[in-house]
């Protein structure tokens, strides 16, 4: 295979690759991005190297169902025949092993022809970008004969194989570096995205492609989704855009239930970067490596001062010398200090009124529905107390709904996922049929335990990935 070209600086030969430039991206318009837009990571490696994502059928629909003319486009190939686009786009995907979806978003990010309907010949003629730039002439000897629609793909697709199979040239681009991109330090976090900022060394190119993907091939999971690929055992819970893998069967069970795992195509959430791992039970003691310990509750790792070790009567042998790695789930709670009451939580409630009250950390926060204690608390026993014991205490919020469930209240339709503490409706059926919930799933709570959680954003899928899904 010939040496592809390298993109970046002004048209020229160097250690025989030729490159381009791309416009500037300011930083103003950097801060204009959407907030979950991370420069590090634009596409794992099975988004770029999965090169079975579509058949042949169903690229063919994919195309004829947007609102571009590639679905009756017929170009030359460069054995010189007239072929379709869905028979030139599969061809390349297999011979590079290169996912079609990508090179559909490449199409799409370079000249919009999957969903131009009135595309000009120019489009078609540097479908990828390829071996162009702003100050260049199309005539030019050197980038002429990269002009049309399937050497164009063949041409990115190359280069981005030759990419992938050589990361240790000095033109590639590699993962864990810092590169200074259009006034921002990026260390890209993948292969794939060393490779992607190797092909167009510029932000906004990037975010194009990585939003494009976004829209079309990524399904939203919301944080507090239990996903499990099908035929593993595996469990992954989704948390500010990552997947976190519970790596013993103890750690998932002691925090959630296996009813609310949703069992899916590991295609559907493997783009999710990986995130660190969930290693150990709930209230397990952990030492870091600086001699601290820790309790961990729920996502929380809470220090535990000295005294308050002792004093609480928690036992040495019972703690586990863990790595930064091992932590780095974890976001930091409250200090355990020695005269803090229940570490580890309890049920306390008042022997004259029955009002219950879950105390955790030296503060009582209020049960106000039965069904929150089967919901949260299935198997902690209820211990009565006077008043006067649970005045010591004093009164935090009131207890909510675990995150990942699927709730609805008597009177009214609406069904809402559990998400970071807030009630976030689902847009519609198709949305919900999509993410793969189960109607079996919803839970019939009352108002009072729904008011408890604020509205959050609703829950949507973009129109391309519910036609996508049923394509596939």
């Amino acid at each position: 295979m010939r040496q592809p070209l390298k993109r970046g600086f002004i048209f020229v030969f160097t250690s025989g690759f030729l490159a381009f430039q791309m416009p500037f991206l300011g930083v103003a318009q950097a801060q204009e991005w959407n907030q979950s837009f991370n420069p590090n990571f634009l596409l794992t490696d099975p988004q770029l190297l999965d090169f079975q994502t579509f058949t042949p059928d169903t690229l063919k629909r994919f195309l004829e169902s947007r609102p571009g003319t590639l679905g009756s486009y017929r170009a030359t190939d460069i054995d010189g025949t007239q072929k379709s686009v869905t028979d030139i786009l599969w061809r390349i995907s297999q011979t590079y092993k290169i996912n079609p979806r990508f090179l559909l978003v490449l199409l799409q990010k370079e000249q919009s022809l999957v969903d131009d309907p009135h595309p000009t010949q120019y489009q078609y003629d540097w479908a990828t970008g390829y071996a162009r730039c702003d100050a260049c002439s199309v005539n030019d000897p050197q980038a002429i004969r990269f002009k049309g629609f399937a050497q164009q793909l063949e041409s990115a697709a190359a280069q981005m194989r030759y990419f992938l199979d050589h990361p240790n040239e000095s033109v590639v681009k590699k993962p864990g570096t810092s590169y200074p991109i259009d006034g921002l330090a990026v260390i890209p976090s993948t292969l794939a995205t060393a490779a992607l900022y190797t092909y167009t060394p510029h932000l906004n190119g990037n975010y194009n492609l990585w939003k494009i993907w976004q829209a079309w091939f990524l399904l939203p999971f919301p944080d507090g989704s239990l996903l499990s690929a099908k035929d593993t055992e595996d469990v992954w819970l989704i948390r500010d855009g990552e997947r976190h893998l519970f790596t013993t069967k103890i750690a998932f069970a002691t925090r959630f239930d296996q009813s609310n795992v949703l069992l899916i195509d590991p295609q559907e959430f493997s783009v999710y970067p990986i995130g660190s791992p969930i290693k150990y039970q709930n209230f397990s003691l952990l030492k870091n490596p600086a001699g601290e310990i820790y309790l961990i509750v729920n996502d929380e790792m809470r220090l535990v001062e000295t005294e308050a070790f002792r004093r609480i009567g928690f036992n040495p042998d019972e703690v586990i010398d863990a790595t930064g790695a091992d932590l780095a789930f974890y976001r930091f709670g409250e200090p355990i200090s020695a005269g803090q009451a229940y570490p580890t939580g309890a049920l306390l409630q008042n022997k004259k009124t029955g009002a219950v009250f879950y105390v955790l950390g030296g503060k009582k926060y209020g049960v106000i529905d039965k069904q929150l204690l089967a919901l949260n608390f299935k198997s902690m026993r209820i211990k009565k107390v006077a008043q006067k014991d649970l005045d010591k205490y004093p009164a935090e919020d009131f207890v909510k709904l675990k995150d990942g469930l699927l709730v609805k209240t008597p009177h009214d339709a609406a069904v809402y996922f559990i998400s970071n503490g807030k009630r976030r409706p689902i847009a519609n059926e198709k949305t919900f049929n999509a993410l793969g919930w189960n109607t079996k799933s919803i839970i019939t709570v009352s108002e009072k335990i729904a008011a408890l959680h604020e509205i959050g954003e609703p829950i949507s899928i973009n129109p391309d990935l519910i036609l996508l899904s049923a394509i596939n």
